[in-house]
């Protein structure tokens, strides 16, 4: 396989994953498994790695950065500095090690690139995801609503108050 057709793969893999994760019960268990199987083959095996499989252990770990910020991030609408604290506190406990097992994986400038990189794409990302989900919240319920779980975390919840335009929530 060439590399453009590896690096494909490990992409793909990486998407099925995101999708097979999100459809599991469990509460993000199943991906905590996993990722830390792949944290300790990287961190083993690192370089000779498949570039198949180095493409997929690093989507995946952008994947969990993504999750892990996403969480912190919905704990209360906005970004504040409540939900600054939680993204931090939370990409630190689950996502700080496997990040750091991206170091193994590949070789020179390209594996600071890639390790400096995971927590500010996955915090940009996750706060545009929450904006986005708070926005469509407020004009979806223009007249007001009690707490609501949230979509894209269920155990937060979300509630707005017309009269006064707060949205307002927690985790």
């Amino acid at each position: 396989m060439t590399a453009k057709q590896q690096t494909a793969s490990g992409l793909a893999a990486t998407i099925l994953f995101a999708i097979a994760e999100e459809n599991l019960p469990g509460g993000g268990i199943p991906l905590l498994v996993v990722m830390a199987g792949l944290a300790v083959a990287a961190a083993i095996w690192g370089p000779r790695f498949p570039l198949y499989l180095r493409v997929f252990v690093t989507g995946a770990t952008f994947y969990l950065g993504y999750v892990t910020c996403l969480v912190g991030r919905t704990m209360e609408p906005g970004f504040s500095l409540h939900t600054l604290s939680g993204v931090f506190l939370l990409f630190g406990l689950y996502a700080a090690l496997p990040t750091l097992t991206l170091l193994r994986l590949w070789r020179g400038r390209l594996r600071l690139a890639v390790v400096a990189s995971v927590f500010p794409v996955s915090l940009a990302i996750a706060s545009a995801v929450a904006a986005y989900e708070e926005n469509q919240f407020i004009e979806q319920h223009r007249d007001g609503i009690g707490p609501t779980a949230r979509w894209t975390v269920s155990n937060h919840w979300l509630a707005y108050d017309a009269k006064t335009q707060h949205l307002w929530g927690s985790d």
